[in-house]
């Protein structure tokens, strides 16, 4: 098992490659994990990595856990009928521990 990337020594490059690697969602939960640390330097840079792949793809990504996050994830999924919310929060909120904790 590698070791965790601290805090410390994370880039908006490395939170890029977890969003490529976790989904949105999944980021998306970290960054409510940080905001209730009050680690802002970090949503800043998971918000700066969605930004990027936002134009890198020319798409559209949301940048709130809310419903509209939720239902785009969703729409990706509507041909996978056993994909629903309840299965999207528990899979990307245990997919966000390894975002928060700097990998696995």
């Amino acid at each position: 098992m590698k070791e965790p990337i601290p805090l410390k020594s994370r880039t908006v490059e490395w939170y890029r490659m977890q969003l490529f690697q976790y989904g949105i969602l999944s980021s998306l939960y970290a960054i409510q994990y940080f905001e209730k640390e009050e680690e802002f330097e970090q949503c800043g840079m998971i918000l700066e990595a969605i930004e990027i792949q936002k134009v890198r793809l020319d798409t559209w990504f949301p940048t709130r856990l809310d419903d509209e996050a939720m239902n785009f994830v969703l729409r990706e999924h509507k041909d996978k009928p056993r994909i629903n919310k309840a299965w999207l929060e528990d899979t990307h909120k245990y997919y966000a521990e390894f975002v928060i904790k700097g990998g696995m």
